[in-house]
């Protein structure tokens, strides 16, 4: 992969502006972790690899991949500037993820605010953290990891309880793929939306908008201990979900769609 990132950065500007350069891990309990305990931080710096135990998911839950037959990539950012930058990274970088599968011919969509779906099954997830250190530059880490190569026995044996069905790009093309190249594809995906956040905030949101499947459903999200149930009307310029509770509209900037009613 060290070679596949070389020449991005020697042949893709958008690439050469973003990353300064890749970590490839034989095997990693966490790329974002990983990427938060560099002790020098640095705007662009990658961290990938095929090997990942014990990955992290949304709401304390864990990303558990397979040896070489998943992909996980972890992305260090300078924290955003703007609040609309920091709550539109999730977005563009689901975006990136569903342009990333298009290119190797799979359709997927975006159940918000970041799971991507194939056939109503997740094949894709995100997470961005930061943590914060006191009279310091602060970073936020963008975790992506993808079912790249998996089979339906490898999820079976992992006897876990999935509220969403997986998937792999794998099962839901009948081919194998060279997880390096779906990595190269992802990062170069990744530099061109994230380009879009210096003045073309708007290209995200319709991007967002095409592939987002929530639109118009009824939903039963969960906010912390709250939960509130409305039909999803739009995604606004923050990436925020809009939803319609009875005869009022809703907000919501943080939370989980737990169920489809």
């Amino acid at each position: 992969m060290i070679d596949e990132f070389d020449h991005l950065m020697q042949t893709d500007e958008v690439c050469s502006k973003l990353y300064k350069h890749l970590i490839h891990l034989d095997q990693v309990d966490s790329t974002n972790k990983f990427a938060l305990n560099l002790s020098e931080k640095d705007h662009g710096i990658c961290i990938y690899s095929k090997n990942q135990f014990e990955g992290k998911g949304r709401e304390g839950r864990f990303w558990h991949g397979k040896e070489n037959k998943s992909l996980a990539l972890s992305i260090l950012l300078e924290y955003p500037k703007t609040d609309r930058h920091k709550s539109l990274l999730p977005i563009l970088t689901a975006n990136s993820v569903c342009e990333t599968l298009k290119k190797f011919k799979i359709k997927s969509s975006i159940k918000w605010p970041n799971d991507i779906l194939v056939n109503n099954k997740k094949i894709s997830g995100i997470l961005c953290e930061v943590e914060f250190t006191p009279d310091k530059k602060n970073y936020l880490v963008v975790g992506i990891g993808i079912n790249v190569n998996l089979n339906s026995e490898d999820f079976l044996n992992e006897q876990k309880i999935y509220k969403i069905n997986p998937t792999s790009m794998s099962i839901e093309s009948n081919r194998t793929f060279e997880i390096d190249k779906v990595c190269s594809a992802l990062l170069i995906n990744f530099a061109n939306f994230y380009h879009m956040l210096d003045g073309n905030e708007d290209e995200i949101i319709s991007f967002y908008n095409l592939h987002w499947g929530d639109k118009g459903k009824n939903l039963n999200v969960q906010m912390g201990d709250k939960f509130v149930t409305g039909k999803a009307i739009s995604i606004n310029s923050f990436g925020e979900l809009l939803i319609r509770e009875n005869d009022k509209n809703l907000t919501i900037n943080s939370g989980e769609i737990i169920s489809f009613l």
